[in-house]
């Protein structure tokens, strides 16, 4: 049974969801500026901003509280591009090799597209299409970080668990692109049982992602790992194709599903790794003497005792100047 401080966060999170999410979906069904030279929903993200921005002086709140502090943006960089970089060069080369196995020749190529696990559209490779690609996905890491991994995260473990608050961001966060799906099936590319392959699929894999960057804000403090991470994982999926006789981007499924799960492998080993150091420290702690304990072993046996009173005047010769006379 739920308390009543879970089930009011609980409804707080989901009205909020809920709000984000219808604003998205009319400007996915109505405004279309996905299919705009935009080639990104970017209305929504600003939308999802002003929405953070507002429960956060609701909730009394800072920007900084839900992980977007200065300190950290470096190191969350490094290890944010890193885990990008390393994941996704392991899936394009096992990408390359199974088509290989499959008979085909790929290549490489580079140009800009929209994100999707299908019916890309093409924008280019001009400074343009680069620039409004890179703003784009600044605007929408920001906004989803900020909303699942800062704002309902620090949310969820006001009343919940730390694993059920990550647990319950990261599945609002693979509810959020079931949009996408919904408006293939509307365009008549994808029937019942292919939307609903393709529904699951997308509720798995950016809830892979979104459970690994709720582990990383845990193990860092702040949101900047996810943020780069994030921003990497979209731009390499705009920006570098594999091109066969045959069509482009064949395997992209199996490239993202390999390199989701390899990056959050990778994060729980950090997060394993992290666990066992703090247990060592505490247990090197445990084990040294205090420095009371150490001054106390390093005192003689007689330390503390009170030394005898001794008389001053005991083997010394008295002056003569202060002899009493006895006699006259």
């Amino acid at each position: 049974m739920l308390t009543k401080k879970q089930k009011n966060t609980l409804l707080y999170i989901l009205f909020v969801f809920i709000l984000c999410s219808a604003v998205k979906d009319f400007e996915f069904l109505v405004l279309k500026t996905d299919e705009t030279f935009l080639a990104e929903n970017i209305f929504c993200k600003l939308f999802a901003l002003l929405m953070i921005y507002l429960c956060l002086e609701d909730r009394k709140l800072t920007w900084r509280s839900i992980g977007l502090r200065r300190s950290g943006i470096a190191k969350g960089m490094i290890l944010g591009f890193s885990l990008g970089m390393i994941t996704f060069a392991v899936s394009y080369l096992a990408e390359c090799i199974l088509l290989l196995i499959l008979g085909k020749s790929p290549h490489l190529g580079f140009y800009i597209t929209s994100f999707s696990l299908s019916g890309q559209t093409v924008t280019g490779f001009s400074v343009s299409a680069i620039l409004i690609c890179i703003a784009g996905n600044i605007v929408n890491v920001l906004a989803e970080e900020g909303l699942f991994r800062g704002l309902f995260y620090k949310l969820g473990r006001r009343a919940f668990s730390v694993k059920y608050a990550n647990l319950l961001q990261a599945l609002l966060f693979g509810i959020w692109h079931l949009i996408t799906v919904v408006v293939w099936y509307r365009q008549g590319s994808l029937t019942i049982p292919s939307a609903l392959l393709f529904g699951i699929g997308y509720i798995f894999l950016a809830g892979i992602l979104g459970f690994e960057w709720g582990l990383c804000v845990t193990l860092t403090g702040t949101l900047w790992t996810g943020i780069f991470e994030h921003f990497f994982n979209n731009f390499i999926g705009n920006f570098l194709h594999v091109s066969t006789a045959t069509g482009t981007d064949e395997l992209q499924i199996f490239r993202i599903v390999l390199s989701n799960v390899l990056s959050l492998l990778l994060v729980i080993l950090l997060a394993k790794h992290k666990n066992q150091l703090a247990g060592r420290r505490q247990r090197s702690k445990k084990s040294m003497p205090s420095v009371a304990e150490q001054n106390t072993k390093s005192m003689p046996s007689n330390a503390g005792r009170r030394p005898k009173a001794s008389n001053p005047c005991a083997g010394q010769p008295s002056k003569p100047g202060r002899r009493k006379r006895r006699d006259n």
